[in-house]
């Protein structure tokens, strides 16, 4: 199972080294940050739409993005509150690893499975907004200095269990995620753990510790908001909040059928008539990307460049950053050149055939088919709104100044 987290870090930061601040479109068009976002926030709506923007990413070849964003979003809204969903979702991750063929055919309706039990689970905003209000303060550490100079952890340790005893989150999440040395975090949670002693034998500080290196082993990165949900988790079972029931949603093949690819693979898959390439965007772009002005919230690469000018006169190569596009455009021969910002076919018949089959000729489209996309993002929300609009099941109460000088969160940085 290791070998498949492996492979997520690996692609992961390929990926990101391909100029990650560029637009990038995905099957259908959709600039690929905003994709993710759609998703989180519909999920949190708890509508179908967050099928459509999941399958957008995995039918786009970016399953490695898309399990990364399911990790994130899990501890980020649901861990707190769905410990269980923690074993449920590695092994449902496991399965789209599989190299066995009997399990490919499978990965669709996993995506489905995963996304639909996401829905069915309450979630909170409480370690989402505590990870990131930190960095829109500047908070008085003198009391570590001697910490960081001498890496001495039974000073932090002191400042921990201050913090844990008069419940300031905001300072706890200062020190889990900035403060603490990476090779401190698991004496801080076996801090917390002794701190919350009476919490039942299910979360002994032997048990706790090993199914926190167990996770951490193969998520690395997420070690810090991994550790954060898990004492958010033991704050809420001390206040006995009520948790989410183990109880989990199958899928019928038939619930798949709206969200597959539509293009020249299906003819094969399933013996239909095909539409032509330029006909496909007004039938497959269902939704648009920000039906309810929730982006405004969130920096954007459209904000560095036009999204409009390159839908219209570049989306090829915007395009080419999604694997489904580039193994269309390599398999027709097309060079891919980053340094212009283009995409060339090496011989005419090569761009005709191509063209024949993945024209979508999106400058052409009904100006509604084109907003889908590209539509204004219109600043209507505010994160003082959103967090009054979502903060169900917190444990954390927020006060409006919190909010004051937040305007935008930059989820992926």
């Amino acid at each position: 199972m290791g070998n498949c987290y492996s492979k997520i870090r690996t692609i992961s930061n390929y990926l990101r080294s391909r100029m990650n601040s560029e637009i990038q479109f995905t099957r259908y068009l959709y600039e690929k940050t905003e994709v993710k976002l759609a998703l989180i926030i519909s999920l949190l709506q708890r509508t179908d739409e967050c099928l459509f923007w999941a399958y957008e990413l995995f039918y786009s070849g970016l399953l490695v993005e898309l399990i990364e964003l399911f990790w994130n979003i899990y501890y980020d809204f649901y861990a707190s509150l769905n410990p269980t969903f923690e074993n449920y979702l590695t092994n449902k991750i496991h399965l789209l690893f599989s190299s066995k063929p009997q399990k490919d055919s499978q990965k669709d309706k996993l995506i489905y499975i995963i996304i639909t039990n996401f829905m069915s689970r309450p979630y909170t905003l409480d370690v989402f907004l505590m990870k990131h209000l930190i960095k829109h303060f500047e908070f008085d550490n003198s009391y570590l200095l001697n910490y960081k100079t001498n890496s001495d952890f039974e000073q932090a340790k002191i400042e921990i269990i201050s913090m844990l005893e008069i419940e300031d989150y905001l300072m706890l999440s200062s020190l889990i995620f900035v403060e603490i040395e990476e090779s401190h975090l698991l004496q801080t949670l076996e801090t917390i753990v002794d701190f919350f002693k009476d919490l039942g034998p299910k979360y002994t500080k032997e048990k706790v510790t090993q199914k926190f290196k167990n996770i951490t082993e193969k998520l690395s990165t997420f070690k810090r908001i991994v550790l954060y949900s898990r004492m958010i988790h033991f704050f809420t079972i001390n206040k006995r909040q009520k948790l989410g029931k183990n109880i989990y949603v199958q899928s019928d093949d038939d619930d798949l059928l709206l969200y597959e690819n539509i293009n020249i693979d299906l003819k094969e898959k399933r013996g239909s008539n095909i539409l032509s390439a330029y006909r496909i965007l007004p039938v497959t772009r269902l939704h648009y990307i920000d039906k309810d002005n929730y982006l405004s919230l969130f920096n954007l690469n459209r904000e560095k460049t036009n999204i409009v000018d390159a839908y219209r006169n570049n989306w090829l190569y915007h395009a080419s950053f999604s694997p489904l596009w580039e193994k269309r455009i390599t398999d027709h021969n097309g060079i891919i050149d980053d340094r212009s910002k283009t995409v060339f076919f090496l011989n005419d018949d090569d761009c005709e055939e191509f063209n024949e089959n993945y024209g979508y000729e999106p400058d052409e489209q009904k100006i509604n088919v084109q907003l889908k996309s590209t539509q204004n993002i219109e600043s209507t929300r505010t994160w003082c709104s959103f967090y009054k609009e979502y903060k169900h099941n917190g444990i954390i109460e927020i006060d409006d100044e919190y909010f004051t000088n937040i305007t935008k969160i930059d989820y992926f940085g």
